[in-house]
């Protein structure tokens, strides 16, 4: 990135090396020195939630896109708290209304308002928690518009494949737990595998999941509103599931485990070992398990009611343990996703620096492992492997040989050579012959056991 002051390159600092102006990066330094030192709190993500916002806000929350410097580009999550007022006073004028036309006819209120309101009031927990989470992707990868095209379109998808599933199996009450979590995964890695092969991290399948989450408890919330009968059974049924929403919501059951697949892709393309990642498969188990549990919830009886007017709102103890559960799974997980996010960023950072300032010359940069965003000049040749004696890189690593490889610089060319090692080098995905001079170019990437360097 540039620096503010000198407008120099530089890598990330909190002071520019050339000048020695400090750099603000968009009020995130101190986020991120404390996921550095592991004392990232909640205090610091929400730090700008209740804090005054401009519409020039609003525009870089809204309108950034992947390549901009992450942590001078990135807005802490504030949008959805406005988002979520808007709805509700929405909701309450809305009520307002209702009360106004219910006095000038004897009928029944009209479809339109009552459509009108089940929309409107359907939104506010599952989108609300959604927008939540994809404020906190930093990454943005998903930008607004596939946002809204995943809760809208994914979650009516996701609906459509799920409900004449659930019909057509006509089990138990909790299978619809483990069915609709499928489908909804299903949407996701669909989305993924489609639109966004390669790239994603932690916060990206958050808000993924968040999203096709979000959009079938939208879609679900209308559908049970309009089964009942009667203009106060579908207020009713409408109020009472959004309501619910921030304690047991789908999003909250289905953005977990998709974050977890994108944790284990960390920037590479999809591939079928990551279904088989521990860290997922616990996550899509607890998200199946608990939206089991809840649908099990009513068998269990009613704990104490909530009364609005003519409303009855009962409340079950088990979705208020579900929902506990659930938040503090969400926040664990968005916590993780932004120390994710920061180690990606040093090292993109690092990347940037050595192409635009470090490598007048040629280095090399490791991407992922050990000495990830370091850079390694090129001027000396660089032995990688476990032998401290005849290597001057050293990767401790049962997949790399005692003297695996040599990377160096013969006149103006740059040369690779694998020393038979067991395991092999790879090359832009490809094995390399053993014991050849392979000649590189810039940009080519070099896999050694599980780390992988770049050539700048």
């Amino acid at each position: 990135m540039r620096c503010p002051h000198c407008k120099s390159e530089i890598p990330f600092s909190e002071f520019c090396p050339q000048c020695g102006q400090k750099i603000s990066y968009g009020g995130n330094t101190v986020l991120y020195k404390a996921s550095q030192s592991g004392t990232l709190t909640y205090k610091e993500i929400f730090a700008n939630t209740f804090k005054r916002h401009t519409m020039e806000d609003t525009h870089r929350s809204l309108a950034a896109v992947p390549g901009d410097n992450m942590l001078s580009s990135w807005e802490r999550p504030w949008l959805f708290l406005r988002l979520f007022l808007v709805l509700l006073i929405m909701s309450v004028l809305l009520i307002i209304q209702s009360n106004h036309y219910s006095t000038l006819h004897a009928s029944d209120m009209s479809s339109m308002f009552l459509i009108e309101f089940s929309f409107v009031t359907s939104l506010i927990g599952p989108f609300v928690i959604a927008m939540l989470v994809w404020e906190m992707d930093i990454h943005r990868q998903i930008n607004f518009l596939n946002f809204l095209v995943l809760v809208f379109f994914g979650g009516i998808l996701s609906t459509a494949i799920a409900l004449p599933l659930n019909n057509a199996i006509n089990g138990a009450s909790w299978t619809a737990g483990l069915t609709e979590e499928a489908t909804k995964l299903l949407i996701s890695v669909l989305f993924i595998a489609v639109f966004r092969p390669k790239g994603l991290h932690c916060l990206d399948g958050l808000a993924i999941g968040g999203a096709v989450g979000a959009g079938f408890a939208f879609w679900e919330n209308v559908f049970y509103a309009f089964l009942k009968s009667g203009s106060v059974g579908i207020m009713y049924m409408a109020m009472w599931r959004s309501f619910w929403g921030f304690f047991g919501s789908h999003m909250m059951y289905t953005a977990p485990y998709v974050g977890a697949l994108c944790y284990a892709i960390n920037g590479n393309k999809l591939q079928a070992k990551h279904f088989l990642n521990p860290f997922f498969l616990i996550m899509l188990a607890f998200g199946m398990g608990a939206h089991a549990l809840n649908n099990v919830d009513e068998n269990l009886g009613i704990a104490l009611q909530i009364t609005f007017g003519e409303l009855v709102f009962p409340v079950f103890w088990i979705q208020i343990i579900l929902g506990v559960f659930a938040w503090g799974l969400l926040l664990y997980m968005l916590r993780r996703g932004i120390r994710q996010a920061l180690e990606t960023n040093e090292i993109d950072q690092a990347v940037h620096y050595a192409h635009t300032e470090v490598c007048r010359g040629h280095a090399l940069i490791c991407r992922e492992g050990t000495y990830a965003g370091n850079v390694f000049s090129l001027e000396v040749p660089l032995v990688i492997g476990r032998q401290p004696n005849d290597c001057n890189l050293i990767l401790q690593s049962d997949a790399v040989s005692r003297k695996h490889c040599a990377i160096y610089m013969s006149g103006s060319q740059i040369l690779l050579r694998d020393f038979g090692s067991s395991n092999g080098t790879k090359l832009n995905g490809s094995k390399i012959s053993i014991n050849q001079d392979i000649s590189l170019q810039t940009g080519d990437l070099i896999v050694v056991g599980s780390e992988r360097f770049e050539i700048a």
